[in-house]
């Protein structure tokens, strides 16, 4: 997959209707992204949202009984599975809102880039995320294995479209600021020029 860290964004827009909104997440199709926790989600939210897309993007060996569980919730339709993504940049700039539905997780590159591409974020609240994510500021967190509370943050985004609008903004400066690759040659810089400093302190 592409990545979109070195990638031009494609901003954010808040939408004027909410006629085509599209969730949507990247991962791999296992049981420890998730996925099931979002479908029971997107479920919640399709009597209140009837024009709301959901999309997940990846491929795995969990995919023919998320498969089920989508078709057992009436949502084929509305659900989609396209596969491995190879333009990631393309795939973000058409969705409102990023998730990341992860039981577990270390520092998450699908979360990074869902910030890089200044999406509006919903993450599960486990592993490095909220080193990434302040709630409320970079986006919203829920606990994990809770598709009540992470359709009700959803839900909060597609309503307060001027609050998606400014997590989605504060997400992608904080990215820019330290986790870009800009960002990453400004650290190596600063540590070497420390060193170079104590080297010339010991003489």
């Amino acid at each position: 997959m592409a990545s979109i860290l070195t990638a031009s964004p494609r901003p954010f827009a808040v939408r004027s209707t909410r006629t085509g909104q599209h969730v949507g997440m990247v991962a791999n199709l296992r049981p420890v992204k998730g996925m099931d926790v979002f479908a029971a989600a997107a479920a919640r939210l399709s009597a209140e949202f009837p024009d709301l897309r959901f999309t997940v993007a990846g491929e795995g060996e969990l995919r023919p009984e998320l498969e089920r569980q989508v078709a057992a919730l009436g949502l084929s339709q509305r659900f989609q599975m396209p596969g491995a993504q190879a333009d990631v940049p393309g795939f973000l700039a058409g969705l409102d809102i990023a998730i990341l539905s992860s039981r577990s997780e270390g520092l998450s590159n699908a979360l990074l880039e869902y910030m890089a591409a200044g999406r509006a974020i919903v993450a599960t609240d486990v592993g490095g995320n909220p080193r990434l994510i302040e709630h409320g500021v970079h986006g919203l967190l829920v606990p994990p294995d809770d598709a009540q509370a992470l359709a009700v943050a959803v839900a909060r985004l597609l309503r307060e479209p001027e609050l998606a609008l400014r997590l989605s903004r504060a997400a992608r400066r904080r990215v820019e600021e330290e986790h870009s690759r800009e960002a990453m040659v400004r650290r190596f810089e600063q540590f070497y020029l420390r060193l170079v400093g104590r080297d010339e302190d010991a003489e």
